[in-house]
């Protein structure tokens, strides 16, 4: 521990008693983190900021880290640049595992127990294979196993002002090792009382399952109706080798009241070992992976602060979350009753180079998204008064490669690239944004009244007068009345009326108003946002780009489908150095997406544990101005096995996929239902993009070629066309007959359509 004086980052606009170490406190309904001077302190950090970040299974080495040992020479002058670039960005403290050399320069730190991931390696009741599992608690060793680790690794630390306090695990397996991710216990998937139930039988998570059973029900007859079984006796249960799947509404209950058992055992230990050896810093709960089990009780009676990862779904243009994030977060506070720390999140780009198929987090399409998301997330977070910490994730990207086979994360997280360079929109809104976040939690922003402005319709020509709607909310404690001026940016336009709305809304009342705008916007991009003299008012943009329209025709009926008709549909090139890669048809019909590739490769070559590395055509798809989720798929050209597969490689629902040789390449044809592909409503437009990966020009090895209506490059969300179904004409719609066009499904035996 280095015995460098605590220097305060703390905020004095609020202050209590100062203990020389950090802890919290509710001051005026407000979870504040009170730092060593006795300041208010807000956790603003991120996580993996190490010198080794980002090593690669399949390099056998971190190309991060030897981009920085060219550029820096050593960890110590990469530490320190990279501790003063963090606090020039607004940070204030370093998140989980953060390399040793980034302390006691000027941010304060976490530290991680992870004894229960450890012990979980010895005897776990759902066992750590590749990820944590979940240590038997019930073991007569665990507690001793606790008590040594704490007194090797708390006690030492138990004078250090500049840590924050200690992460009892991460992400241990809740549910069990086959649990669902979010914890149906109904599911034929086995939770952890059936792990438990798997060990031998003299096992003491084993035998605290039986008695719990016994507890409850007392007789057979009564265990047999709760879980439909059959036994003599409850004496039975210690011969039986498992249990059945919990499909009852009381089985269900004895999963759920087993792992609140597990949770009891789990932090009333490692916390009375943790407080033993080190009675002066907190405890910031285990970094649950998104929803744990019904436990938020138990985490807070012994936690000073409840952790958890989560990543969410915004909607960009409204500023929005579209998976109820903001009502699970105080669903979470009220029950656990401590003040939250959300300890990793992010949102990648798919502009940066990277496959991002694989780790968590909503795919937006451009850097440009990516701050505005970390804006958003951000500002809300720290708008919520039980919410006292955010830990961003992470320091630096992940490997083109992946990480490793077990754990194959590829994805756009950094704040930095892996030549250690800045994402610059990113770092500057959180330059912007974190030294604002104390005045955002205290309540005394400036930022008051919230206006947007968006379309009234999905696809704006802007041939004439179009319909807008002004949308207003009011968090002012007081009435407001006044204008708010509409205006644009970049493009040409001019309002068709006097360029102003007034509004008059009472405190808390959201409202929107028609507007009418006349634009005629050039090439580029088209800037549309409310403003106002008034410092109270905060106007958020509606970005509109002026894209390539490919128009495709659509049929509410099947039809037959030949390849003649497939080839009537919208048609668009995908080109490099002017010769022709792929051509790809498209049609609508019936409320599947029928398609044709014609793609022109002489190295077919399938990957089907990295699909981007092989060949393959990728097909990615967005409603252009709902809520920014992006869909990726990919069509394997498996002569064997071909089928359009989803982000997770796994084939999708009711899609069908051919591959046919030709001449130099194949071709592809099928279809897919559109809701399958994010397309919920046929009829209107949406944004789609077209990516082919070939080995198909001499000398140019794999060759990834983007669509963008003229060739280009894939790297910005721009280049998405907008499609544009049409309704088809009678004779272009073949009727149905017996004769068809034969398609395979994705590990089906050939049938027509």
């Amino acid at each position: 521990m280095s015995t460098m004086a605590y220097q305060s980052r703390g905020w004095a606009g609020v202050t209590a008693s100062a203990t020389g170490f950090f802890r919290v406190t509710q001051i005026d309904g407000r979870w504040w983190v009170i730092d060593p001077a006795g300041n208010g302190f807000l956790i603003i950090g991120t996580d993996h900021v190490s010198y080794q970040a980002g090593w690669c299974e399949a390099l056998g080495h971190s190309p991060y880290q030897r981009n920085c040992e060219a550029k820096y020479g050593n960890e110590d002058k990469w530490a320190a640049a990279t501790v003063s670039r963090l606090l020039s960005w607004g940070f204030n403290s370093l998140g989980a595992a953060d390399a040793q050399t980034t302390r006691y320069r000027g941010l304060a730190h976490t530290a991680f127990a992870a004894w229960g991931t450890e012990f979980a390696r010895i005897d776990g009741i759902a066992p750590r294979t590749w990820w944590t599992g979940v240590p038997n608690v019930f073991s007569p060793a665990f507690a001793a196993f606790c008590d040594e680790k704490a007194a090797e690794v708390c006690a030492p630390m138990r004078d250090d002002p500049w840590l924050i306090g200690w992460f009892l695990d991460n992400e241990l397996e809740w549910y069990g090792s086959y649990g669902k991710a979010f914890g149906d216990f109904s599911s034929p998937e086995r939770p952890l009382l059936r792990d438990a139930f798997r060990k031998p039988p003299a096992d003491p998570a084993r035998q605290a399952v039986i008695a719990q059973l016994r507890r409850k029900y007392g007789t057979a007859d009564r265990f047999n109706r709760a879980w439909r079984t059959g036994l003599r006796g409850l004496d039975e249960l210690e011969t039986l080798n498992d249990l059945p799947a919990p499909n009852t509404k009381d089985a269900h209950a004895d999963a759920l009241a087993y792992v609140r058992e597990v949770a009891e055992r789990y932090f009333s230990v490692l916390t009375a070992a943790i407080r033993r050896h080190d009675p002066n810093h907190m405890v910031l709960g285990c970094r649950f992976a998104g929803k744990p089990p019904e436990i938020w009780d138990i985490v807070g009676r012994y936690c000073d602060i409840v952790s958890v990862n989560c990543y969410r779904f915004l909607d960009l243009t409204l500023g929005v979350f579209i998976d109820g994030f903001d009502a699970e977060l105080a669903e979470w506070h009220s029950k656990c009753g401590r003040p939250l720390l959300i300890s990793e999140w992010s949102f990648p780009a798919l502009d940066a180079g990277l496959p991002c198929r694989n780790g968590g987090g909503q795919r937006l399409p451009t850097q440009k998204e990516r701050a505005l998301a970390f804006r958003l997330f951000q500002e809300f977070l720290f708008s919520r008064p039980y919410v006292v910490g955010s830990d961003y994730f992470m320091w630096a990207d992940e490997p083109k490669l992946g990480i490793s086979r077990s754990f194959p994360e590829d994805s756009n997280y950094g704040l930095v690239d892996v030549n250690d360079d800045a994402y610059l929109l990113l770092t500057q809104a959180a330059m912007n944004l974190n030294p604002r976040l104390y005045a955002i939690h205290s309540g005394n922003t400036e930022e008051k009244l919230f206006v947007s402005l968006r379309p009234a319709v999905t696809n704006p020509s802007f041939a004439g007068n179009e319909s807008f709607v002004l949308m207003a909310s009011n968090g002012l404690k007081e009435a407001f009345a006044g204008s708010v001026r509409l205006e644009f940016r970049g493009g040409k336009g001019r309002l068709a009326g006097p360029g102003q709305a007034a509004l008059r809304l009472a405190p808390g009342e959201e409202r929107s108003v028609n507007v009418v705008l006349r634009c005629r916007p050039g090439a580029g991009e088209l800037a549309i946002r409310a403003v106002s003299d008034d410092p109270g008012v905060y106007g958020l943009e509606w970005v509109w780009e002026s894209r390539q329209e490919l128009r495709v025709p659509c049929s509410r009926t099947t039809c037959r489908v030949t390849l003649r008709w497939l080839r009537q549909g919208g048609c668009l090139d995908l080109r490099s150095c002017k010769s022709q890669v792929a051509r790809a048809f498209l049609r609508v019909a019936g409320g599947r997406l029928h398609f044709l590739f014609e793609v022109r490769d002489d190295q077919i070559r399938v990957n089907r544990a990295l699909l981007w590395d092989g060949s393959s055509v990728e097909l990615f798809f967005k409603s252009p101005y709902a809520a920014s989720l992006l869909h990726q798929f990919t069509v394997v050209p498996d002569p064997k096995d071909a089928g359009l597969l989803d982000l997770g490689g796994r084939p999708v629902a009711g899609a069908e996929v051919r591959m046919r040789r030709q001449p130099h390449g194949y071709a592809l044809d099928g279809f897919a239902p559109l809701d399958r592909l994010g397309i919920a409503h046929p009829g209107e437009p949406w944004y789609m993009d077209v990516v082919v990966t070939a080995n198909c020009l001499a000398g140019e090895g794999r060759l990834r070629i983007p669509w963008s209506g003229q060739g280009g490059s894939h790297e910005s969300f721009r280049h998405y066309a907008v499609v544009v179904p049409y309704k088809a004409r009678a004779e272009d719609v073949p009727r149905v007959a017996s004769r068809t066009l034969a398609v395979r499904a994705a590990g089906s035996a050939e049938k027509t359509t």
